[in-house]
């Protein structure tokens, strides 16, 4: 699956998902598993920001696996995300969901 983001956007996903590891560590076998693989996807998005700055976003492809997990992680955590201080981050994963669930169902 593709999906494209602003330069604002793939920043504020990284944060948000840090944020979310810290504060939620998973507690059982389920949970370490999608924790991983979202822990995957935000090393993958920082990784091509620190490649350079790119005025129109960043394309990046996500394999079944991690459109999944990032599915179920943000089903998941979507109500603790703070909505005062990532509004704009929890609207992200609604678009990254929403587009995980037209591919895969």
């Amino acid at each position: 699956m593709k999906i494209h983001l602003t330069n604002q956007a793939a920043h504020g996903l990284i944060e948000l998902i840090q944020f979310l590891m810290v504060s939620y560590p998973p507690e059982n076998k389920a949970e370490k598993i999608l924790h991983e693989l979202v822990g995957q996807i935000r090393i993958k998005v920082r990784n091509r920001i620190e490649r350079g700055f790119s005025q129109s976003g960043y394309t990046f492809t996500l394999s079944i696996e991690h459109s999944l997990a990032f599915d179920l992680y943000m089903e998941q955590m979507r109500p603790s995300i703070p909505e005062k201080k990532f509004g704009y981050e929890k609207t992200i994963t609604l678009s990254i969901t929403n587009l995980s669930d037209k591919m895969y169902g």
